[in-house]
């Protein structure tokens, strides 16, 4: 199986273990429930590196996983910026996450500006990793 598959499925199932009631648009899967608050997910495989010498060596794997936090807007910053602290807690450095043969390293969880949309209100929070994956 794909390095890069492995990677989002480890993301994806930690995300489920996070997400309580609130509904998610997963990647290329249908979504059109965007009246209520939501989380939105995005893959950013970045490069993929030389870890170690020879054809059987090792690749590094880095990238970022973007969790939009979608909260309903005009109902104030304080619960938006709740639940994109709690994302961070549950994606927090150091953390492993594994699928297959796979496992990911989270290097740090950030949280960029945010955005005020027509319909809601986002905080985008950037989970930067990197997995260690056969050549």
């Amino acid at each position: 199986m794909s390095s890069q598959l492995e990677i989002t499925k480890a993301f994806t199932t930690h995300l489920s273990t996070f997400v309580n009631d609130w509904p998610v648009s997963w990647p290329n899967v249908d979504f059109s429930n965007t009246a209520e608050s939501f989380l939105e997910m995005f893959f950013l495989p970045a490069d993929t590196n030389q870890a170690t010498l020879g054809t059987a060596g090792v690749n590094e794997d880095t990238g970022i996983v973007q969790v939009n936090v979608m909260y309903v807007e005009k109902n104030g910053t304080k619960d938006p910026y709740t639940k994109a602290d709690e994302l961070i807690e549950h994606f927090k450095r150091g953390t492993i996450l594994t699928s297959g043969a796979v496992s990911v390293t989270i290097t740090k969880a950030t949280i960029a500006p945010p955005q005020t949309l027509d319909t809601h209100y986002q905080i985008p929070v950037s989970i930067y990793y990197r997995a260690y994956t056969e050549n």
